[in-house]
């Protein structure tokens, strides 16, 4: 599992270096605009991975110690974007409560 990971992670970089230059050039999209659309989704994910992580310090039988890793990490990436005032968490809350109402 660990190398899944890792290979996903050493995919996504190495994606992200060669769209980073493209967009640039292509949309006008600097830098620096990409780079702070991808930190606050980046420290999101690592709140919630260190949610999870604590969780799995805690001696339980193991189907339980999942469903409560999966609960932490939702309650803590949810928890931060609500705190961090994320625009795009916002605007899925937004759709979920149009696809509620036209139920």
């Amino acid at each position: 599992v660990l190398a899944i990971i890792l290979g996903a992670l050493v995919t996504e970089v190495f994606a992200a270096l060669i769209n980073i230059p493209i967009n640039k050039k292509l949309i006008k999209y600097t830098y620096r605009e990409q780079f702070l659309d991808l930190l606050r989704p980046t420290l999101l994910t690592a709140v919630m991975c260190l949610a999870a992580w604590l969780v799995s310090l805690i001696a339980m039988p193991m189907p339980l110690r999942l469903i409560l890793q999966v609960l932490a990490g939702m309650v803590a990436y949810v928890s931060a974007s609500i705190f961090t005032r994320d625009t795009t968490f916002k605007y899925i809350l937004g759709l979920l409560k149009k696809m509620v109402k036209g139920q």
